[in-house]
């Protein structure tokens, strides 16, 4: 691969689920053996970020439109998960696989729910404001297995502009 953008290990460590593109080509997602097996594309070319499910039956991954599929690894078809919007980042998959932790951050908060993917019901698990909304320009934040476990990161960038008259 040129370029990968992220990796996720099966549960059964053996394999890892890996996103990135290939010489010339767009994003996808990947299984890879760690036997050293060829690479084999399990989602379609534009798709990325990609999250195996607890059971390895299948894999959750966005497209370029930020819209969410379930992609099967074993039988069934894929489909849509139409609970999930652009604004949402999935953060892990809950242990049992029924659910998905979902980040939602704005201007102002970072909120963490509980997404239940048969109902598309939502329960918040995290929510926090910021200190300095407007400066925070990334956020990351990862889960337990238990969610009253979690840690986050947040950065900021900090620019200056200057404007220079009279320089020949």
């Amino acid at each position: 691969l040129e370029a990968i953008s992220s990796a996720d290990w099966f549960p059964d460590g053996r394999s890892v689920l890996v996103c990135g593109n290939e010489l010339g080509r767009a994003s996808r997602c990947y299984v890879q053996s760690l036997a050293g097996t060829p690479l084999r594309p399990v989602t379609p070319e534009g798709t990325t970020g990609g999250l195996v499910s607890p059971d390895a039956r299948a894999v959750i991954a966005v497209d370029s439109t930020k819209r969410y599929s379930l992609y099967p690894l074993v039988g069934d078809s894929t489909h849509a998960i139409p609970a999930l919007t652009p604004d949402d980042q999935v953060v892990r998959w809950s242990p049992d696989g029924r659910t998905l932790w979902v980040a939602r951050i704005s201007e102002i908060t970072v909120r963490v729910e509980r997404l239940d993917l048969a109902t598309g019901r939502r329960q918040p698990l995290i929510e926090g404001r910021r200190d300095q909304p407007r400066r925070i320009g990334m956020f990351a934040v990862a889960i337990a297995d238990d969610p009253r476990v979690y840690a986050y990161q947040a950065g900021y960038r900090v620019s200056h502009l200057f404007v220079v008259e009279g320089v020949h």
